[in-house]
């Protein structure tokens, strides 16, 4: 989480990424990425630590706190860190939300737990979600 925070707050001109390749709208894969990424670890969180009582309220929660955070930095940029070339955006916001509830959409259809068995089984993990 606070990594996401970072990157969110981070001016974008003190990360000196080249530019390649010019894509439109890369900044807003970026942050569906993140969420996507943020809100699959929330539900793996949910999954060990509720070992064989998962509940689909997880989801849920999972779901609104990366809602959350993502309305909470980008209010944060454009009040606290307008001074140093962020400002909030709402697009911004709608692409977290939809990198979160793609990553809902692939928990729900228990996709993710295909992945995280063979991630487990690859990197001999004595752990196994159903």
């Amino acid at each position: 989480m606070i990594f996401i925070i970072i990157l969110s707050l981070l001016p974008v001109s003190n990360l000196n990424i080249p530019k390649v390749i010019t894509i439109p709208h890369l900044d807003k894969l970026a942050h569906m990425f993140m969420y996507f990424v943020y809100t699959l670890l929330l539900v793996f969180g949910f999954r060990i630590y509720n070992q064989g009582d998962f509940k689909n309220r997880y989801y849920v929660i999972s779901l609104v706190v990366a809602i959350i955070l993502g309305g909470l930095t980008e209010i944060a940029q454009g009040i606290l860190f307008s001074s140093f070339s962020r400002q909030k955006d709402l697009m911004d916001f709608l692409a977290n939300t939809a990198g979160a509830l793609f990553a809902l959409i692939i928990c729900c259809f228990k996709i993710d737990v295909m992945v995280w068995n063979w991630l487990f089984k690859v990197f001999r993990i004595k752990i196994q979600f159903n």
